[in-house]
């Protein structure tokens, strides 16, 4: 005997009533009273009023003016690598000749130092003035550390201009990050709401994997860990719950990046010690 269709069943809350549509979250027929649309699907009254039905303004308050790990990882690592630079670096640079090239290293440094900690305190501008301090820092590294290369200026030319070509890849995702674009108050629909919550807060495995194996592109060490993350998080996702269970794109990419991970972070530490003296 085929299931009931909403034309012929009733009301699972008003039997006297006809039942116009079936619920998304139960598969109960709800009358024209009880409909309700959430995420742009249709569900009963009594789904409505649980307390995770209505995910998308969850995750709006969740995300809206808050601080995601991008911009931690940004603020916080930018200015502390700035930090080091101002100090060791001026240092290792006044010996290897030039006052000209201190002055323009400790002028990149500090206006490095202002970008992050003003992308650290959420202001819009410096989302787009990260990409206008890449583009300094690569010149500066060009002009301090390519004249009479060799040796120690070597090392230090080719680690700069690597670093920068990962930091532009880490503020590109940023850029393009919808929990990012939410930290720092840009307006996004109910669609983009959606997505934010299949893929950042629906499946935290993924989401967490997916961010060590960014992190895994400078720090050596983190990729089996971004690795069992990033799986367990792939083997959760079903789009069919409610909420959706999502995150299978950020798994799939952090997946992809845990090789590429393994190379350039041992690379990069591997071309930092002789400028910190080790090996």
């Amino acid at each position: 005997m085929p299931p009931p269709s909403p034309s012929t069943a009733s009301c699972a809350r008003h039997s006297d009533r006809a039942a116009v549509e079936g619920c998304a979250r139960c598969g109960d027929f709800c009358c024209e009273l009880c409909v309700q649309g959430i995420a742009r699907r249709t569900v009963c009254a009594a789904c409505a009023e649980r307390p995770d039905a209505d995910f998308i303004t969850t995750t709006r308050a969740l995300v809206a003016n808050k601080r995601d790990g991008l911009c931690y990882l940004i603020g916080c690592g930018g200015a502390l690598i700035d930090l080091v630079y101002l100090t060791v670096g001026a240092l290792l640079l006044d010996q290897q000749g030039g006052l000209t090239y201190v002055y323009w290293f400790v002028l990149s440094s500090l206006t490095g130092l202002f970008v992050f900690l003003n992308y650290l305190a959420l202001k819009p501008w410096a989302r787009r003035a990260l990409f206008g301090l890449s583009g300094l820092q690569l010149f500066v590294a060009v002009a301090v550390f390519s004249r009479e290369l060799g040796g120690l200026r070597s090392a230090m030319f080719l680690n700069a201009v690597a670093q920068q070509i990962i930091a532009l890849g880490l503020y590109s995702v940023a850029w393009f990050s919808k929990r990012n674009q939410a930290a720092f108050g840009v307006a996004l629909d109910d669609e983009a709401m959606e997505a934010l919550w299949r893929e950042a807060l629906s499946n935290r495995d993924a989401w967490l994997g997916f961010r060590l194996a960014l992190l895994g592109l400078v720090v050596p060490a983190v990729e089996l860990l971004a690795l069992l993350l990033c799986v367990q998080g792939l083997r959760r996702t079903d789009p069919d719950h409610w909420p959706p269970i999502g995150g299978r794109r950020s798994a799939l990419i952090g997946l992809s990046l845990i090789p590429l991970g393994a190379v350039s972070s041992w690379w990069l530490w591997a071309a930092a010690m002789p400028i910190l003296g080790v090996g």
